[in-house]
């Protein structure tokens, strides 16, 4: 049924909107896959991939997450530039040695300058 007024369109988008998946993520579930991982792999170096903001969960919770992990972890991957901007501020304001893998490299030399 095709919406007759403007407020019937803007209607129908907040219905449709509020009929969106949602999915939650047990973060010690994580920290249990990566564990997991390294015991399964264990001269192998696990990297954890939090890109596209970590599939809606947010970069920061996941990476907090794992740093706080008993789980030894000395570098983080994400897929953008303004990803590992975002995460780079956060492992900087953590104090951490964690490292920041930037999966796409960078497009400008002015992001390469920013990134090193």
């Amino acid at each position: 049924m095709k919406p007759s007024t403007e407020k019937d369109s803007i209607a129908a988008i907040a219905a449709a909107k509020k009929e969106r998946a949602h999915v939650a993520i047990d973060l010690s579930a994580l920290i249990h896959n990566l564990q997991q991982a390294q015991q399964h792999c264990p001269s192998s170096k696990v990297i954890p991939v939090i890109k596209s903001d970590a599939y809606g969960h947010g970069v920061i919770p996941v990476a907090n997450a794992i740093l706080s992990s008993p789980q030894e972890t000395s570098l983080l991957a994400v897929a953008t530039f303004a990803e590992a901007l975002e995460l780079q501020d956060y492992v900087d304001e953590a104090d951490s040695s964690v490292q920041v893998l930037l999966l796409s490299g960078f497009q400008t030399t002015a992001q390469l300058e920013i990134l090193i």
